[in-house]
C-alpha cells in the first residue's frame, strides 16, 4: 500500500521507510502507561537510515506513529517538516466505518479495538477522550 502512495505521488522522489514494530509498542506504552519513551524512539532512530538520510520531510506513515510526533520531530533537523497523518488516518476510519452496519453503542467517543483491552486500559480510556468502547475482533479491510 505504501509503496503505491510512494509510486502515485512521489514517483521522482527518493524516499526512506522506517517500519517498525518496536516504534510501534512504544507508541502503545505512551498512550496506554504515559510512559516517557523519548530515549528508546531516539535510539532505534538513531540506528535506522531515517536520520542518515537528512530528510525534508517525514511523514508518519503507520496509525501508531502520530502518537510519537514530539518524540519523532525533536530528532529531526530544524529544515525537516513532520507531516502527520493523524487527520487522514481518522478521515479514513470515518469512511470504513459508514460501511459497517449501524450499531446503537457507537458514538462520536468510541473507541473500538481488533483485540480485547485490559483492565488497565479500559480505566484509561476516559483521561483519553473515550467513553464508549466497542471490540470488533475481525480487522476492517475496505
Amino acid at each position: 500500500y505504501l509503496q503505491g502512495l510512494i509510486g502515485q505521488f512521489a514517483p521522482d522522489e527518493i524516499v526512506t521507510t522506517v517500519g517498525s514494530s518496536e516504534l510501534v509498542r512504544l507508541a502503545e506504552e505512551k498512550v496506554w502507561f504515559s510512559t516517557d519513551v523519548r530515549q528508546q524512539v531516539a535510539d532505534i532512530l538513531s540506528v535506522s537510515p531515517l536520520l542518515a538520510a537528512e530528510p525534508k520531510f517525514v511523514v508518519l506513515g503507520c496509525t501508531h506513529f502520530p502518537f510519537l510526533a514530539a518524540e519523532i520531530s525533536a530528532l529531526l533537523p530544524n529544515d525537516c517538516q513532520l507531516l502527520d497523518t493523524g487527520d487522514a488516518i481518522a478521515r479514513r476510519v470515518a469512511h470504513l466505518l459508514k460501511a459497517m452496519p449501524p450499531s446503537d453503542v457507537v458514538g462520536h467517543n468510541c473507541f473500538i479495538s481488533t483485540r480485547a483491552l485490559n483492565a488497565v486500559q479500559q480505566n484509561r480510556l476516559p483521561a483519553l477522550g473515550f467513553d464508549q468502547h466497542e471490540c470488533w475482533p475481525i480487522p476492517l479491510s475496505q
